[in-house]
């Protein structure tokens, strides 16, 4: 994601590639960058490997993209 574009576009309306957290286990540095954004970052984050097979990711991904978010912004 460009800077340019995330600014331009609000973050509701970006496309988050999930899948490469996942696989990376990591969340790009300056994504969140409010409370807000944390919390729509997390419930899209849920609806996502809710909705795709289970074997898409692996729980250690997972637990480590969780491990970034503050445990306040987890709980949507």
């Amino acid at each position: 994601m460009s800077d340019e574009h995330s600014s331009a576009t609000p973050f509701a309306a970006q496309a988050i590639p999930f899948h490469e957290m996942l696989a990376s286990g990591k969340i790009p540095d300056g994504l969140l960058i409010s409370p807000y954004v944390a919390e729509q970052f997390t419930e899209r984050l849920v609806h996502y490997v809710l909705s795709v097979p289970s074997g898409s990711y692996s729980m250690g991904n997972l637990s480590k993209l969780l491990e970034q978010l503050d445990p306040r912004l987890q709980v949507t």
